[in-house]
Formats: C-alpha cells, structure tokens, sequence
C-alpha cells in the first residue's frame, strides 16, 4: 500500500482473521437460517424474517446488535441475554429505502463471552 508521507511511503499491513468452515461446532451460538433472505417469494408473504440464536454453552450470555446498516434494515432482538439451551430470535425487516433487488447488507452481533465474539448474518433480498 502507498501513503503521501514523503519519508515512507510504502506502509505494510497485515490482516488476520480466524475463518472457520460451517458448522461452526465449537462456537456459542447456533444461527439458523444463516441469511436472512427476502426473495420475491419470501417479500409476498412476510415483511420480515425470523433468525433463531441458539446457545450451545452452559452459562448465560449477553447478546446484542452493534452493526446493521439503519437506512436499510431494521433488526430487534427478543432478549438482551441468551441463556443455556434456549434461543433468542433477531427479527429482521426491510426499510423504504431497501426496495432495490440486489439487497445484499448485514447484522453484526456480539456476545459477552470471554472473547467478546462477534458473528454477522448476512441479509439478502
């Protein structure tokens, strides 16, 4: 990558990313369906998909949103806290300014698990 900083103006920059392929077994939640799709068929019947966030850990975890794009999307959460065994649903529904095909934005979670661990669900129309 190059910078306008006269005295170094080739900087390096490294990104590392811990991928993991689906399922996602050894992770805190199960997410299902993994997108929240909106297809024409979907968009006829329901102005809004339902997400389930199941835990997979035995204790209680904090859940919330921290990135959605609000021109686009709205998302709500059914609960603040995700407890063992039990699911939390993320409701997701489009905004006027959605209405274009080709829809293609995300939710961003975070859980207050020791890694403070993030997930996206991808939303599609």
């Amino acid at each position: 990558m190059f910078s306008n900083d006269p005295a170094d103006s080739v900087i390096r920059i490294v990104i590392a990313a811990d991928v993991r392929p689906e399922p996602y077994t050894d992770f805190s939640v199960e997410v299902l369906p993994a997108v929240a799709e909106f297809s024409s068929d979907v968009a006829k019947r329901a102005s809004h998909a339902e997400i389930n966030i199941k835990s997979t850990v035995s204790q209680n975890l904090g859940i919330e949103i921290v990135d959605m794009p609000s021109d686009f999307i709205e998302g709500k959460l059914s609960a603040e806290v995700l407890r063992p065994s039990e699911e939390v649903k993320l409701k997701v529904e489009l905004k006027g300014k959605s209405e274009n095909a080709g829809l293609s934005k995300s939710i961003t979670l975070q859980l207050n698990d020791p890694d403070s661990s993030r997930f996206t669900i991808p939303v599609r129309k």
